[in-house]
């Protein structure tokens, strides 16, 4: 995820499209999200580890889950970038069996 932002930094000097510029602005939230929750998920384990506070462990599930949530939604801003693109899988029928 911090690769691909650094990237985009890199590559701002071209003409970017507003889909791009909305792509790279949501990216740059979806990344700054996931890190605030990965922060407070080991924050909320630690505390769990060390002084077994009650919903302690809760907590730390509940960022645990926003942290992957976040994520799948950054990946999911490949669909602004590969709109307007198209993939064909091509496979022989030769030797296979269907």
């Amino acid at each position: 995820m911090l690769i691909t932002c650094r990237l985009w930094k890199a590559i701002k000097k071209y003409s970017l499209s507003p889909e791009d510029a909305k792509s790279h602005h949501w990216k740059m939230r979806f990344l700054i999200l996931n890190v605030f929750f990965c922060v407070f998920a080991g924050f909320f384990y630690w505390k769990h580890n060390m002084y077994c506070e009650s919903g302690s462990y809760t907590l730390f599930a509940l960022f645990e889950y926003l942290v992957v949530f976040s994520n799948m939604a950054f990946h999911l801003t490949a669909v602004w970038d590969f709109k307007s693109r198209e993939v064909m899988v091509i496979s022989s029928s030769e030797d296979k069996d269907f």
